[in-house]
């Protein structure tokens, strides 16, 4: 067996350098009807036309089971001159046992810290609850600004391919200028949850004393 480098890795997978002798699985995977429904297009290469294609990508990976060896799929990131967009594929015979989520995860960490990418999407279309779920869990919400309307690859209708951009949430401590975005949050929520089960007059004399409590509470000492 042909050692690969190894790009990054958790505690089942790992993100491999890919080898020629993969584009027979990656064929086998695009021949897929699910695999055409969830990138809503008709693949009609042979094997011969698909095995010629350059990887253009600005980065490709293959997915291997760090216990057995197994290829179990591929990642990429589209080319250089487009918007960093990340893609994966789960091979038929590994989908449904968890394996999506923590790949793309892995993949969207090494697209952030190693390769350096500020901003990163992925896409997904309305009816792919699956791939939503995944997009959802690996840390990425929706952005409709990057929307891209199409046909569909069957009917021709129009459909949409929703844009989604990793949107990490760091935690950290609270400095004195986050002090008024925490006081309005604090009195916002006091203002829906006891909504007519606390007289109003109340809310509001409390509500009052909240952005001088948070301006005396968040110092440059803060430390808890």
């Amino acid at each position: 067996m042909t050692k690969r480098i190894i790009y990054t890795a958790n505690d089942i997978l790992q993100l491999v350098e890919y080898h020629k002798s993969d584009d027979r699985v990656l064929y086998e995977n695009w021949l897929d009807p699910d695999t055409q429904r969830g990138y809503n297009l008709v693949f009609k290469e042979t094997f011969e036309e698909f095995s010629k294609n350059e990887i253009k990508q600005r980065f490709f990976a293959m997915i291997q089971l760090i216990e057995t060896n197994e290829i179990i799929g591929a990642i990429a990131i589209s080319p250089p001159e487009t918007t960093p967009d990340l893609v994966i594929w789960i091979f038929k015979s590994f989908r449904r046992k968890g394996f999506g989520t923590p790949a793309f995860a892995l993949a969207t960490k090494y697209a952030i810290e190693e390769l350096k990418i500020s901003e990163l999407h992925a896409g997904a279309y309305p009816d792919n609850i699956g791939s939503r779920k995944l997009l959802e869990r690996s840390g990425f919400v929706p952005y409709p600004a990057g929307n891209i309307p199409e046909k569909h690859y069957i009917t021709g209708e129009d459909i949409i391919q929703m844009d989604y951009l990793y949107n990490p949430i760091t935690i950290r401590l609270a400095i004195p200028t986050d002090a008024p975005d925490m006081a309005e949050i604090h009195m916002c929520s006091w203002e829906v949850v006891y909504k007519d089960i606390i007289p109003a007059e109340y809310i509001e004399k409390k509500n009052a004393t909240r952005p001088e409590l948070y301006k005396r509470v968040i110092t440059n000492e803060n430390t808890n």
